[in-house]
């Protein structure tokens, strides 16, 4: 007998060709997708650590340094677009956020002070640097919380804050005062106005802070309880440290889409309460 080895046919060869092709590219287009799922899971790692980290140093800020870094709004890393965004984180029950004024005192160098007033938003956010006696005239009209700062050396700043109820709320926080300063507060009659002045200072304040009105002189070491002379309520909260000014931080990561624009959607978010002490290190 005579045996035939048969070939394959130019037919059957292009149809095997055509299998491994179709086979060939849904492999490389999975490998595609992999790649592309994997690339998308490390940049959402990446943007959800990186937004932590963003949020527990802000914790760690002062008041200036808050301020100025939200300021930039934005913050472009490794391809990833971080948002932050901040406001004042008002307590449960408050009626409206106009009526609270903040004031944070703290020492610098030579005898000097900065005081940080803050409004309502941290864009009503100001500071005023001097030396010596620090005095603060407290006056309002129907309108606006209008404060006037002096120091030794005669500087003198104004500032505006709106309000618009009667009963209106100041906070001086004295946890980053120098021993030696010394804070004058005149507080204007009103007739219209109900202040409620709390001051956040240690249990052994070693600076002096005096409200004078009208008709007397009010030293914040003799107050041990809330004190209430017409329509002014003037409170002294002690504490070991500074619990600071609570504000709400929300930091967003966005990355890019297919086109290489910026998605709409945020890849990455934290948010949370935190509070800003003084420039006190």
């Amino acid at each position: 007998m005579i045996s035939r080895n048969e070939g394959v046919t130019l037919i059957e060869l292009i149809t095997a060709l055509a299998v491994i092709a179709i086979i060939s590219s849904s492999f490389f287009g999975i490998q595609l997708s992999f790649a592309r799922i994997n690339q998308i899971s490390r940049q959402h790692l990446t943007a959800g650590s990186e937004a932590g980290n963003l949020y527990e140093r802000a914790k760690g800020m002062t008041i200036s340094e808050f301020v100025n870094w939200t300021a930039a709004e934005t913050l472009l890393q490794d391809n990833i677009l971080y948002c932050m965004q901040a406001e004042r984180f008002w307590p449960e029950g408050s009626r409206n956020s106009k009526n609270y004024l903040d004031l944070v005192i703290t020492k610098k160098m030579d005898n000097g002070f900065c005081c940080y007033s803050m409004g309502d938003s941290i864009d009503d956010t100001y500071s005023f640097s001097g030396s010596g006696l620090l005095q603060i005239q407290l006056s309002t009209d129907e309108n606006y919380t209008i404060l006037r700062l002096e120091d030794e050396e005669n500087s003198i700043a104004y500032q505006n804050f709106p309000s618009v109820d009667t009963d209106r709320i100041v906070n001086i926080h004295t946890h980053g005062m120098d021993k030696e300063q010394t804070i004058i507060v005149k507080i204007e009659e009103q007739i219209y106005v109900n202040y409620k002045i709390n001051v956040y200072e240690p249990y052994f304040h070693k600076g002096q802070i005096e409200f004078r009105t009208e008709n007397q002189v009010i030293n914040i070491k003799q107050i041990w309880q809330a004190y209430q002379y017409d329509n002014l309520l003037l409170a002294s909260r002690k504490s070991e440290t500074s619990k600071g000014i609570p504000f709400y931080l929300q930091i967003q990561a966005y990355g890019k889409d297919k086109d290489g624009q910026w998605d709409i959607k945020p890849i990455s978010r934290r948010q949370g309460v935190i509070s800003l002490m003084s420039d006190l290190k």
